[in-house]
């Protein structure tokens, strides 16, 4: 299996990894002991280890790598909807491949986090999760939640940001294989408000997924599929 630590791995050939999130998750979730292999994915390298110890962890490095980054940019700028709904979309996009969640408050947003840090670090957790399961040495960023209007104030350079609108192009036509930094601007549960479609309608453009609707974490995972697989 493999972990994620958001720091340079040293370049010794045993270290402690001071984490009690993943601490407690090798030995109590995952119950592994000493002799098990461990994947450890720092932000410079990626090394094949044998755990020597638990509480704290402890590992000897077998080999080692070279990380492999991302070839592509892909924000997923999702309005905040239910928990449970833009969690699901944090988890699917997470396997998927999306490399950045950025969070908006729409005008027809239904909940909005009292504690936006709190939040951040569950989606983070839940996005760790996903991306362990795929082997993917890196992990999506997810940013803190931002008003709609203020969405492209946290956008690097891009090459095309993407809304659903009915009256858009089909994805076939409308996806380039030239564009490889690219968001998507999905809705809350209620749509854009009129205002909102018009913002986005100067400023993205539109892509149909046809005439029939889809909930909002749906659409966020219909449009990274199509868009990867384009």
């Amino acid at each position: 299996m493999k972990i994620y630590l958001d720091r340079p791995l040293p370049p010794l050939d045993k270290f402690i990894i001071e984490s009690e999130y993943w601490n407690h998750y090798i030995s109590t979730v995952r119950r592994l002991v000493p002799g098990d292999s461990l994947e450890v994915a720092g932000i410079n390298r990626v090394v094949e280890t044998e755990i020597k110890g638990l509480d704290p962890l402890r590992v000897e490095v077998l080999s080692g790598r070279e990380k492999e980054s991302c070839s592509y940019s892909l924000w997923l700028i999702q309005s905040l909807t239910r928990k449970k709904k833009f969690e699901e979309a944090v988890k699917i996009g997470s396997e998927l491949g999306v490399t950045d969640f950025l969070p908006v408050i729409s005008d027809h947003t239904v909940r909005r986090p009292n504690n936006p840090e709190k939040q951040r670090e569950r989606w983070r957790r839940i996005a760790t999760d996903s991306t362990r399961i795929t082997g993917r040495d890196w992990l999506p960023r997810i940013h803190l939640p931002v008003d709609f209007y203020d969405f492209e104030s946290q956008l690097p350079e891009l090459d095309k940001i993407y809304w659903g609108d009915a009256a858009g192009g089909h994805p076939r036509d409308i996806f380039s294989q030239k564009d490889n930094k690219v968001a998507f601007v999905v809705g809350p549960e209620g749509d854009f408000s009129s205002e909102e479609k018009e913002y986005l309608s100067s400023r993205a453009t539109g892509v149909s997924l046809g005439e029939k609707y889809f909930r909002a974490e749906t659409a966020s995972i219909v449009f990274t599929t199509l868009w990867l697989y384009r």
